[in-house]
């Protein structure tokens, strides 16, 4: 980081401030420097479990295979080289005591160190935590500097594909290594091929190593030999190859254009082989051989979704009526709704994904101080100022586009108080509190809200606001006349009457201005929204209500949703925090869908499929037809998009699958069964769910060979919905792993597909190969 010299020096010569530059990067440069040798070295840290139990262990960093390893308790059988953390997987390095077992150890009234020798590492799949407890607040800086450096060169290192794979085979290798003596037999061989659901014996691995025992480099070169994938090998690198196992750049070229329906420049390709190919002889000469086509086919080019769509590429100048909005519903809570824990890890998860609504239900708490929890439930408390701390922070880790804050009201109107002055505190200008709307009436857009937090409740009506602001104002007026202000008395030992226009509304003045463009009433009719209602006024329906809306009065409810946000939650009755079906409500063109992001169910699979598109920003352009007010689009309540729409056919071949997991506790106990679920949804005569074949005893490279059609009529709200099953004899048939992505963000041609748990992280190595076509369906006008 450059460390600017401070403002108030005058700028001297360009000589000096060269030496000014040279100065700084060298200060820089000895800083990383200093860190990264700290950590080579490594140093005690202590590792904080919820309950607290202090485990001192001894941590570093190894500089030449990027990883983390420390030392486990004498009593694990397998320690003595120590566990590793690679770091590349490292999605954060978080500073300070935030996370929620660091929460529960001071909770309980532990005595920990400060607050600044404190951080935790966020990494792997699942988002896994270390928090970790430095000797002192240098040890600590030095330990987050260090690792970060360390995870952005080894980020930087894994560039190619064939390097990300020879990653994943280490990673393979070191878990294999039971013993740890940088060897594998065939037993700890035919044990990893098992974990991988490859059914193996130990005589057929003895006929390919001809070896009793394989080091790293043997167990590579193994490796490469069962990842061979002759499926795609005959299906496409043989069509083009002309039996000399190589590509050239015209004949990559041809592929692109032929295939995959892009066109590129010579150039483009031999930029292309540079980039995949291993093999000396053949880079030299610009020709693609097999091994950098198979790390081809696995690269971010080949991939199924079209890379335009990894960034935000929709406009965003549109009122904020106009775009689908990622919503969490209770947004605190772990899991249930009745007896689940409140944490703040549930809101750094939803904000990191991209959520940009996310909900609290705010009670008052004990000594003045709010507590968000699930009222009259036994759910656990949170303190609403630690939420908006964490909400302050990491409100645009992942999208710059505004967050709106809906809060469920149940405080009294002291604690309301206290509520306005923690949110103003804290967010100060993210807070946004304009409440004047453009000519059009129209709601401000994404664009001009910027790194902005919008504030949803119920507010006092605009008159009454009016008169209660130049009552105050009056009376602030008479006082300063009278020598000032009295000191605010505390809500516990007041006994001032209440404002009554206040107590009335049972709002405070205070928490009320600061809700402006998203201010909560409830829903009588689309007409009456209309005569009574403007822009600024967001109504809530529950999913029964919204439902019956959307069945009998779509037209009205895509015309209403037009101008206002629409929150649609789920009904009371879900008690285990399941999930409603959102497409019928995107369908009528509601924005604020909320969902229980905790629930890794079909519904949140396809939500996060949806915001999969422009960015992940969290903010998806609704169609047309669900935005322009000129439109004399007649809806069908059967059809829910217009008949006249843009007609397409999806031809959709599974190839084959690659290293699919399996579901958590299997080890290596038994073998996938594997077949793939392919589901078309979206407008109801879109909806079509097809699957394949289940292949018996090989999760590790099942081969399919299934082409599947779909007619879609309206591919700008379509998703495409893919399942991964263990098929089972005995019971219900598992889903290991899952995909979803919009229609509109999908790339022709031969491509891959990087399948995810079903709770939407990244499966490493996990894929499916896949053929997509799309063609103009013969209804279209």
């Amino acid at each position: 980081m450059l460390i600017l010299l401070p403002k108030t020096r005058k700028s001297g010569t360009s000589m000096d401030q060269s030496n000014e530059k040279q100065v700084n990067t060298s200060k820089e440069s000895n800083n990383e420097t200093a860190a990264t040798d700290f950590v080579t070295q490594g140093a005690k840290l202590i590792k904080v479990r919820s309950k607290y139990s202090k485990n001192e262990r001894h941590f570093w960093v190894d500089p030449n295979e990027f990883f983390l390893s420390y030392k486990g308790s004498q009593k694990q059988k397998y320690s003595k080289t120590g566990k590793r953390i690679y770091l590349s997987d490292i999605h954060e390095v978080r500073i300070g005591s935030q996370s929620d077992a660091f929460s529960v150890a001071f909770g309980k009234g532990h005595k920990l160190p400060p607050d600044s020798h404190c951080f935790s590492l966020v990494f792997g799949e699942k988002g896994d935590m270390l928090d970790l407890v430095a000797q002192n607040e240098k040890e600590r800086d030095l330990w987050v500097s260090g690792i970060t450096e360390f995870s952005r060169r080894s980020k930087f290192h894994l560039t190619n594909p064939a390097e990300v794979q020879q990653l994943w085979a280490k990673k393979l290798f070191y878990e294999a290594d039971r013993d740890k003596n940088g060897k594998l037999s065939l037993k700890e061989i035919k044990r990893l091929l098992n974990r991988m659901s490859l059914d193996i014996t130990e005589a057929d691995i003895a006929k390919d190593v001809k070896k009793r025992e394989l080091s790293s480099d043997d167990f590579l070169n193994f490796l490469a030999k069962i990842l061979q994938k002759p499926e795609i090998v005959d299906a496409i690198f043989k069509k083009y190859d002309k039996e000399r196992m190589f590509w050239t750049k015209s004949e990559l070229q041809q592929f692109m254009a032929e295939e995959q329906k892009e066109n590129l420049s010579l150039e483009q390709c031999e930029k292309i082989v540079d980039e995949m190919e291993t093999c000396p002889e053949l880079k030299r000469n610009h020709w693609l051989g097999l091994t950098g086509f198979m790390a081809f086919l696995d690269s971010e080019q080949m991939n199924i979704k079209d890379p335009k769509t990894n960034k935000v590429y929709q406009d965003m100048t549109q009122p904020l009526s106009h775009y689908f909005v990622a919503s969490s519903h209770n947004t605190y809570l772990e899991s249930d709704q009745l007896k689940g824990n409140s944490k703040i890890e549930c809101y750094i998860k939803a904000l990191k994904s991209g959520c940009r609504c996310v909900e609290m239900d705010v009670w008052d708490g004990d000594h003045s101080q709010p507590v968000i929890y699930h009222g009259f439930t036994l759910t656990s408390k949170l303190l609403f100022s630690d939420v908006i701390e964490v909400i302050d922070k990491y409100a645009f880790c992942k999208s710059k586009y505004p967050l709106i804050l809906s809060i469920e009201n149940h405080c009294s109107v002291d604690q309301q108080r206290v509520m306005a002055k923690i949110i103003k505190d804290i967010f100060k200008e993210k807070l946004f509190l304009d409440s004047a709307l453009p000519e059009n009436d129209f709601l401000p857009s994404p664009n001009q809200l910027v790194e902005r937090i919008v504030v949803k409740c119920k507010k006092l009506p605009g008159g009454v606001q009016r008169k209660c602001s130049l009552t105050m104002a009056a009376l602030e007026g008479s006082l300063s006349v009278l020598g000032g202000l009295p000191a605010s008395p505390s809500a516990d030992d007041s006994d001032d009457e209440p404002d009554p226009i206040e107590e009335q509304y049972e709002i405070a003045l205070e928490f009320s201005e600061l809700i402006n463009i998203c201010q909560t009433a409830a829903f009588k009719s689309f007409a009456h929204s209309k005569e009574n209602h403007d822009s600024t006024f967001i109504l809530s329906f529950s999913e029964t209500k919204a439902a019956k809306l959307a069945k009998h009065s779509p037209e009205h409810f895509i015309q209403h949703n037009k101008r206002q946000l629409s929150r649609i939650y789920p009904a009371g009755s879900r008690f285990g925090s399941t999930n409603y079906d959102p497409v019928a409500f995107w369908m009528a063109g509601c924005q604020v869908v909320a969902l229980n992001y905790q629930t890794p169910d079909e519904a949140m699979q396809l939500n996060r499929g949806l915001f999969e598109d422009n960015g992940g920003c969290g903010y998806v352009l609704k169609p047309d037809f669900m935005r322009e007010f000129t439109s004399e689009t007649r809806i069908s309540p059967a059809r829910l998009v217009p008949s006249n729409n843009w007609h397409r056919t999806v031809n959709f071949k599974i190839l084959s699958g690659f290293c699919l997991p399996k579901k958590e506790g299997d080890g290596t106990k038994s073998i996938l069964d594997p077949f793939v679920q392919v589901s078309m949804v979206g407008a109801p005569q879109d909806k079509k769910t097809v699957r394949t074949k289940v292949i018996n005893n090989n999760g590790f490279h099942p081969v399919w060979n299934e082409e599947f059609r779909f007619s879609v009529s309206c591919p700008q709200l379509a998703l495409l919905h893919l399942e991964v099953y263990d098929h089972e004899t005995t019971q219900s048939d598992v889903v290991i792993a899952q995909f979803c992505l919009p229609v509109r963000c999908i790339q022709e041609g031969y491509r891959t597909v990087q399948l995810k748990t079903v709770g939407g992280e990244k499966l490493e190595s996990a894929k499916l190969y896949v053929l997509v076509k799309i063609s103009q369906d013969p209804r279209t006008n």
